[in-house]
């Protein structure tokens, strides 16, 4: 890991942050900045050959605080632009962000090291996953696998939600994004499990979801998505990567249902993925006296951005 240092300017500072070929999951770790923790922009210019995995196909994204995380496809080794914005003026520039490859580890040919055990994981272990919704006028709601919230026979909007994993959590993640709409649109950045994105007790219905699996695990199962939007049908998707609208995208989640189905059988082997090292990105800096930067926003021999080779996203 490695953590900038704080930095006392009245602006924000932007750095080109180096991404590897292939998908990775950019996550903002943490700031030494607490409650004023600065937020960032990721900003991905026209031919770099990246692009965000989002819903709106915005070329922009702000990780608003640390546990936020978004996802980006490079066709190519490139760089992305990252801002890194002070909540206040004169407040602190402080972060760590943590780049994470989601790519198969290769086994050199002299590597004589035993094989990794497959992870199995059992059908129990799927019901252990679990969705909190924040309903408008009834509060946070608790629901299991592919049990309705609200839904066609009590449609209610829905502000928020999270997901919950259980012991699926050390291999397999749900990455969740999405809009809400009050007066004005507000988009919400990918998240992983555990994180609840959306609000609660103002009026702004998620409007847009989208669900993606990550994980060494994430080849093993499909998501199974129901969705009802006011005076609209339900939508019904099944896949490892689902985005959820209705006809217009700014009609408010009356309904939801979500699940997890194996592949195959129902104890399900995965090939266990070994974490390989391998040289973190570099952030490039044209700043004078700013030294050398890998991975975050400023220097430090003892830090760098750890650099994760999983099981391959599922997407598009």
């Amino acid at each position: 890991m490695l953590v900038s240092r704080a930095s006392q300017n009245t602006g924000g500072e932007r750095r080109d942050l180096r991404i590897p070929r292939g998908i990775v999951i950019v996550r903002y770790a943490a700031s030494k900045g607490g409650r004023a923790a600065p937020s960032l922009v990721l900003t991905v210019p026209r031919g770099s050959g990246a692009e965000l995995i989002d819903l709106t196909e915005r070329a922009e994204q702000t990780l608003a605080k640390p546990g936020a995380a978004t996802v980006v496809r490079a066709q190519r080794d490139t760089t992305i632009s990252l801002e890194v914005v002070p909540s206040q003026i004169g407040g602190s520039l402080d972060a760590e962000v943590h780049i994470e490859r989601m790519t198969a580890a290769i086994t050199q040919p002299d590597d004589r090291r035993p094989p990794a055990a497959p992870v199995v994981v059992s059908s129990d272990a799927i019901a252990d996953l679990q969705v909190l919704a924040h309903v408008s006028r009834r509060g946070d709601i608790l629901v299991g696998s592919g049990e309705w919230i609200c839904g066609p026979q009590v449609p209610m909007s829905i502000e928020g939600i999270e997901i919950r994993l259980g012991r699926l959590a050390p291999d397999l993640d749900i990455m969740v994004s999405g809009s809400a709409r009050s007066k004005l649109p507000v988009n919400f950045p990918v998240s992983s499990s555990g994180t609840f994105i959306g609000s609660r007790g103002r009026a702004a219905p998620l409007t847009t979801l989208t669900f993606s699996l990550i994980g060494r695990a994430a080849s093993a199962f499909q998501l199974s998505v129901d969705a009802l939007f006011l005076a609209a049908p339900v939508v019904s998707r099944l896949g490892n990567s689902i985005e959820l609208s209705g006809p217009t995208g700014n009609e408010p989640l009356v309904g939801l249902r979500l699940a997890l189905r194996a592949i195959g059988q129902s104890g399900v082997q995965v090939p266990s993925i070994r974490p390989v090292a391998v040289p973190p990105p570099k952030l490039v800096t044209g700043g004078a006296n700013q030294g050398d930067v890998s991975g975050t926003i400023a220097a430090g021999s003892a830090g760098r951005v750890r650099v994760f080779r999983a099981s391959r996203l599922r997407g598009n």
